[in-house]
């Protein structure tokens, strides 16, 4: 995962991704990323500023959904 957020950063100059890690009880989770990159003077990457959304609830549910809308009773 971390080389793909590292490409695209380098293409686009900003990230947006979802991904799955550990949270403070080692469970996981899946959480949304979306990150910029701000440059100095010289135009040279100086930091990243973003934000780390919870979507663990509605990754669930999403999939659920998928699975109902691919799946019929009689047959599984």
């Amino acid at each position: 995962d971390r080389d793909q957020m590292i490409q695209q950063m380098q293409e686009q100059g900003s990230i947006q991704y979802q991904l799955e890690l550990r949270d403070k009880e080692n469970e996981q989770r899946w959480y949304e990323v979306e990150a910029g990159v701000v440059y100095d003077e010289q135009q040279k990457a100086a930091r990243l500023i973003g934000f780390i959304y919870d979507i663990h609830q509605a990754y669930l549910e999403k999939q659920r959904l998928m699975l109902k809308a691919n799946t019929d009773d009689l047959t599984k």
